[in-house]
C-alpha cells in the first residue's frame, strides 16, 4: 500500500489566511491609535445615558420643575428644595414646592444639576439631569403613618393636647398638632427614629424613641389623676366658692383650675409633675406648698379668714346704727362682705389675712377706714363726722315758716333723706355727717333749695323763701264782684297748695304766698271755674271771670204747651245743687242767674218729678219737653 502526499495547495491557503489576518489586526490598532480619544468619549456618553433620566417629552417650560411626591405618588406641599451643580456645590437658590408638590427653578445655565429636598430632618436626592435638554427632576420620598396618643393615668385618652415631632437629637421636625377626642393625632412620617412630645398643662411629656419605618403607635403618658386642694379659715372650716388655681412650681398659669364645694374642697385631674396650688381669695392669693404628683395627692390651703368687727360713730364718737358697710383691697377693689351695723353701730366681717378697706354709706356720701393689716388688727372705726345742724326755713321778713317739710341732698344731687318739718319757729335741728349738702323744702306746692352747704361748718345755715301777698278777685259777667265764692290754690302742675279762702262783699280774697307759678279754682254755683298761669311776685292780682248771666228755661208738655207753675232748680252735671231755682211763669218760663258750665235741671211740674238732660252754659235759651 501506498502512502499518501501532503496536500500543496492546502497548505498555500493556511499561509494566506494567517497573512490577511494579520494585516487586519495591524489595521485596527492603527485606527485605535489615531482615533481612540473619540470613541471613549462616545462609549462614556453612553453608559452616563442608562444612569440620567430620559429627555422630557413636551416642550422646555423655560424653567427646571422639580416635584416632591410620596411613594403612592402624591404631591408633598410645604418642602423646601435646593439646587447643586454635579459636583454637589450649592448654588445659592431655593424654593418650596406647592399644593402639588412642584416648584421651579429659572435661569440656569447649561449643564448638569441635582436638587435636595429637607423633610422632617432628613435629606433626599434627585438623580442629575442635563439642562436643557431635560427639565424635569423627581425626588421620591416613603412616607408611613405613625398614632401618637396622649392618655392619663388609667390609660384614658386626653384631648385637645398639643403633640410635637422630634428626632433622635430632639431637634423638632416642624410636624405638631392637637390630639383628637380619642386622645389620638396621627401623623405621616419619613423613615426614621423619632420621639413625640405632648405639652400638657405647662408640663412637657415625652415618648419613648419610636421607628416610623416599623411601627405604628407611639403613647405618651401624663400620669394624670384626681387631686384635691381644700381652703380653710382660721379655724380650718372649709370655704366654698373659692376659685383655685393650679400653677407649676415656678407660678406659671397651667389653665388647671376649680372652685371650692360646700367643704371648702376644690377637685382637679392633673398630670405627673411638680405643681403649687393658689387660692384667689377676696383679691389675694393664698398658696400651698410646692405639690409632687401622684406622690401627693391632697393638699390645705390657709387664709387665716376669722371674725373682723367694723364700728361707725359720728364726731362724738356714739355708735351709728343700719349703716350699709362694704369691704375693699387695699387698691379699692371691691369685695363681697359686706352689711348693716347693729344697734351698737358694730358689723361683724369674716375677713382673711392680707390687706383691706372698709366703706360706710351714709346719707348719700362714702366714708372710709385706713388700710387695715389682718390678723394683726382684728377691728377698725369709721367716723362719719356726724354732729348736729340747724336749718331756719324764714319768709321775706325773716320770720320762721312753721311745718315746711325739708329733704338733704348730697353734692351730686343724690338723696340723702328727710330730715323732717320745721318747728313753729321756722327751724329744723338735723344729725348730719361731715360732708357737702343741698337742703329742699317744700312749701305751698312748691320747692325750695339752698346752695351747696358744708356740714357742720358754722353748725346752722338759713332758707329763706321769699312771698307776696296777691289778690284772687271773681267777678260776673257784668264785671260786679261775686261774695262768698270758695277759692282754692294749686301750683302750676295742678298739685294742691295748702291755702285757699272765700271772697269778701267785693269779691276779692287777699293772699301771701311763697314765690312761684300758681293756679286758682273758683267754686261757684257748683262749677269749677279756673284762672290762668299766675306768677308770683310778679302779678299782684288774678280775676277769675265766672261768666254768669241770666238764662230763660222754658217747660213745654208733651204737646208743646207751656206749664205754668212748676219748680226749675239748676245741678251741676254731677248732681250737686247750685241753689238757684226758680217758678214758671203762665208762659212756662222762668228766668236763672247760672255762670258757664254745665247743668241740668230738675222739674217739679203739679205731680211728679222730671230730670233734662245736660246743657252747657252759658246760653241764652234752654228748653225742656216734659215726657
Amino acid at each position: 500500500m501506498h502512502g499518501q502526499q501532503p496536500n500543496a495547495s492546502s497548505g498555500q491557503s493556511f499561509t494566506e489566511y494567517s497573512l490577511l489576518l494579520g494585516l487586519v489586526v495591524i489595521s485596527v490598532i492603527a485606527v485605535l491609535v489615531l482615533a481612540g480619544p473619540s470613541v471613549g468619549n462616545i462609549y462614556s456618553d453612553v453608559v452616563a445615558s442608562f444612569n440620567e433620566p430620559a429627555a422630557a417629552e413636551g416642550e422646555n417650560p423655560g424653567a427646571i420643575q422639580v416635584v416632591v411626591q410620596d411613594d403612592a405618588g402624591a404631591g408633598i406641599p410645604g418642602v423646601p428644595v435646593f439646587a447643586f451643580n454635579e459636583d454637589g456645590t450649592f448654588l445659592d437658590e431655593q424654593g418650596e414646592t406647592d399644593e402639588q408638590g412642584m416648584v421651579s427653578f429659572e435661569e440656569f445655565g447649561d449643564g448638569r444639576y441635582q436638587f435636595r429636598a429637607d423633610l422632617q430632618g432628613q435629606k433626599f436626592f434627585s438623580d442629575q439631569l442635563t439642562w436643557p435638554q431635560q427639565w424635569q427632576a423627581e425626588i421620591a420620598i416613603r412616607r408611613q403613618p405613625l398614632t401618637v396618643r396622649v392618655v392619663d393615668a388609667a390609660g384614658n385618652g386626653l384631648s385637645a393636647v398639643y403633640v410635637s415631632a422630634h428626632n433622635e437629637a430632639g431637634d423638632f421636625v416642624e410636624v405638631d398638632g392637637h390630639t383628637g377626642e380619642e386622645g389620638e393625632i396621627r401623623f405621616d412620617l419619613v423613615d426614621g427614629i423619632f420621639q413625640f412630645r405632648a405639652d400638657y398643662r405647662t408640663v412637657a411629656y415625652w415618648s419613648d424613641p419610636a421607628d416610623s419605618s416599623a411601627d405604628s403607635e407611639a403613647v405618651i403618658e401624663t400620669g394624670e389623676q384626681g387631686f384635691v386642694a381644700r381652703v380653710v379659715d382660721a379655724a380650718g372650716a372649709g370655704i366654698a366658692g373659692v376659685t383655685v388655681e393650679a400653677r407649676s412650681s415656678s407660678g406659671g398659669y397651667t389653665g388647671i383650675s376649680s372652685k371650692t364645694d360646700a367643704g371648702g374642697e376644690a377637685a382637679f385631674d392633673i398630670p405627673e409633675g411638680e405643681f403649687k396650688f393658689v387660692a384667689r381669695y377676696m383679691a389675694h392669693n393664698y398658696s400651698s406648698p410646692v405639690m409632687r404628683l401622684p406622690r401627693d395627692r391632697e393638699t390645705t390651703i390657709e387664709t387665716g379668714q376669722r371674725p373682723f368687727t367694723v364700728h361707725v360713730v359720728d364726731a362724738a364718737g356714739a355708735p351709728l346704727a343700719d349703716v350699709r358697710v362694704h369691704t375693699f383691697s387695699e387698691k379699692e377693689n371691691y369685695l363681697q362682705p359686706q352689711g348693716y351695723t347693729d344697734a351698737d353701730g358694730a358689723l361683724v366681717l369674716q375677713i382673711p389675712d392680707g390687706h383691706f378697706k372698709f366703706r360706710a354709706n351714709y346719707r348719700s356720701h362714702e366714708y372710709w377706714s385706713e388700710v387695715v393689716g389682718t390678723p394683726s388688727a382684728r377691728s377698725t372705726t369709721i367716723n362719719t363726722g356726724e354732729a348736729s345742724f340747724t336749718l331756719y326755713v324764714v319768709d321775706s321778713r325773716g320770720a320762721g315758716i312753721a311745718d315746711v317739710q325739708v329733704n338733704a341732698f348730697s353734692g351730686s344731687g343724690s338723696y340723702a333723706g328727710s330730715m323732717g318739718k320745721s318747728n313753729a319757729d321756722g327751724a329744723i335741728r338735723m344729725e348730719l355727717p361731715a360732708g357737702e349738702f343741698v337742703f329742699r323744702a317744700y312749701h305751698r306746692a312748691q320747692s325750695y333749695e339752698t346752695g351747696l352747704l358744708t356740714v357742720p361748718g358754722a353748725g346752722s345755715a338759713r332758707l329763706t323763701i321769699p312771698d307776696a301777698a296777691i289778690t284772687v278777685h271773681v267777678i260776673n259777667s257784668a264785671g260786679a264782684g261775686i261774695s262768698g265764692v270758695s277759692i282754692t290754690v294749686f301750683n302750676e302742675a295742678g298739685n294742691y297748695a295748702g291755702v285757699g279762702g272765700t271772697t269778701n262783699s267785693d269779691g276779692k280774697l287777699l293772699l301771701t304766698l311763697p314765690a312761684g307759678s300758681y293756679t286758682f279754682r273758683a267754686n261757684y254755683l257748683q262749677q269749677e271755674i279756673w284762672s290762668g298761669v299766675t306768677a308770683v311776685p310778679d302779678q299782684e292780682t288774678v280775676t277769675i271771670n265766672v261768666k254768669e248771666q241770666g238764662v230763660t228755661i222754658t217747660i213745654l208738655d208733651e204737646k208743646g204747651n207751656p206749664v205754668a207753675g212748676s219748680e226749675v232748680a239748676a245741678f251741676s252735671s254731677k248732681g250737686g245743687y247750685s241753689g238757684q231755682k226758680g217758678i214758671t211763669d203762665k208762659a212756662g218760663q222762668v228766668n236763672l242767674e247760672l255762670p258757664a258750665g254745665s247743668f241740668r235741671f230738675r222739674v217739679k211740674p203739679g205731680r211728679g218729678l222730671h230730670w233734662s238732660d245736660d246743657f252747657q252754659l252759658p246760653a241764652a235759651e234752654i228748653i225742656i219737653h216734659l215726657r
